[in-house]
């Protein structure tokens, strides 16, 4: 039989993503798992500082290797904690790569 359950498939998940980025620094694995993370730490009952900053961390260094959703991320989280700034610069990154969502959030901070 195979096991089949969110949590189960989040601990696969975490398991050959962590493999991916020992293996081959993939950024891809790097913004998945720091999202896997992310939500972990948020989503608890009292929030998790461990695992947000991590997840934090990943999306930072997936983004420094130029994933664009990993921007895009980065610059919300910005806007949030009011750098508004920081989050024009992220937006305009991702959107230079080619990010509709990118450009689109560029907007918003100036027009919106």
């Amino acid at each position: 039989a195979v096991r089949s359950s969110p949590a189960f498939n989040r601990i696969l998940a975490k398991k050959w993503y962590s493999k991916a980025i020992s293996s081959f620094s993939d950024r891809t694995a790097q913004y998945e798992l720091g999202k896997i993370l992310l939500d972990e730490g948020i989503s608890s009952k009292s929030r998790d500082d461990v695992k947000f900053e991590e997840g934090m961390g990943l999306i930072k260094l997936a983004s420094r290797q130029g994933h664009v959703e990993a921007m895009v991320v980065l610059g919300r989280y910005a806007q949030e904690q009011g750098n508004a700034e920081e989050a024009a610069g992220m937006f305009k990154a991702a959107a230079k790569k080619g990010s509709a969502e990118g450009s689109n959030e560029l907007g918003m901070c100036y027009y919106g």
